[in-house]
């Protein structure tokens, strides 16, 4: 059996697992306690949200110039300038997101009724939306590991 076919065997089978582990806890976990299910959403939402703030539309960079850079055997550089530009923007917006966000919070606060979710989880919001605009990299990164990925 080669390489590829036992990558996708594993990949497969814990996509699986991760599958059946959100299956179970939305039919069981979530249904307990409908409170924490509405919050995880909020967070989940508001992470989404911020991932285009985060990384300044580089990852459509990405996708439009990724195929040329594999052609001229490129790839591998390009990917890392386009993280550390990333890291770079991410940081940067963040600095200029939580300056905004600490100088108007309490006219948001006045404005939106359920600004108590994003006060108590920011730490989280921001965490899970690095992680987001993170895993793109990483899907990349291993993409261009295998063979006749990019055709």
């Amino acid at each position: 059996m080669g390489v590829i076919q036992r990558q996708s065997i594993k990949y497969t089978a814990i996509n699986f697992i991760g599958t059946f582990l959100g299956f179970l806890s939305v039919i069981f976990i979530y249904n307990l306690d409908q409170l924490l299910y509405g919050t995880f959403q909020a967070i989940y939402g508001y992470a989404v949200l911020l991932v285009p703030f985060l990384s300044f539309g580089i990852q459509s960079a990405i996708v439009k110039f990724y195929p040329e850079m594999v052609k001229q055997n490129k790839a591998s550089r390009f990917l890392v300038f386009t993280l550390i530009l990333t890291t770079i923007s991410v940081m940067a917006s963040t600095i200029i997101l939580l300056c905004v966000y600490f100088f108007m919070r309490s006219w948001l606060a006045g404005i939106f009724p359920n600004f108590k979710v994003v006060d108590e989880n920011l730490l989280y919001i921001f965490l899970l939306s690095y992680l987001i605009t993170y895993t793109f990299y990483l899907s990349l990164s291993c993409c261009s590991k295998i063979p006749d990925c990019h055709s």
